[in-house]
């Protein structure tokens, strides 16, 4: 088994039993780019285009469908993004510089003040320690990997990530 193949199956394992939800869907997120500008009726329509309740039921073609469109709110990304992991993972890197590219970005630390800082690494705390594990083993094997998103995943890694990479104990599981 590949280290590739090892990663794919510990993104399955650690986010296996995240649903959907009320979260925002693929096509809800691509839209309405996270407003509410719609009629009940409209994001009802747009949100039955989405019937996948399992982030593991997505098809491929639904992400690559909607891959730049990261309008999400909370539990419509944590639902979403073992998919697009699951997914960049799969799908072998090809000639198009963008395909993927705001995986990584997103993932990266953003702020101009540390109380900003702070928000966004505090978001992070209601994923558990091996979901956050993974999710810091994915960019680093897409920052050491090379591609078009190797330096995206590097700065997401080195800038917050790291101090995920190694395995959670027993005790960080009970937090």
């Amino acid at each position: 088994m590949t280290p590739r193949d090892l990663l794919v199956q510990g993104i399955e394992a650690a986010f296996r039993s995240v649903e959907r939800g009320a979260g925002l869907t693929l096509h809800e997120a691509a839209a309405f780019e996270g407003t509410d500008y719609c009629t009940a009726e409209e994001r009802a329509s747009v949100r039955a285009s989405d019937p996948w309740l399992r982030w593991q039921d997505i098809p491929d073609s639904a992400l690559e469908d909607c891959e730049d469109q990261w309008s999400y709110d909370d539990e419509g990304f944590r639902f979403h993004l073992p998919a697009y992991m699951r997914w960049h993972l799969r799908k072998p890197p090809g000639p198009d510089p963008f395909r993927g590219g705001l995986l990584c970005f997103q993932l990266q630390p953003f702020g101009n003040t540390a109380k900003a800082r702070k928000q966004w690494e505090q978001a992070w705390d209601k994923y558990t320690p091996e979901q956050r594990h993974v999710i810091a083993r994915f960019l680093e094997f897409d920052a050491f990997a090379g591609g078009h998103h190797a330096v995206d995943a590097q700065l997401a890694w080195e800038s917050f990530w790291h101090k995920f990479t190694k395995p959670p104990t027993l005790a960080d599981s009970q937090l």
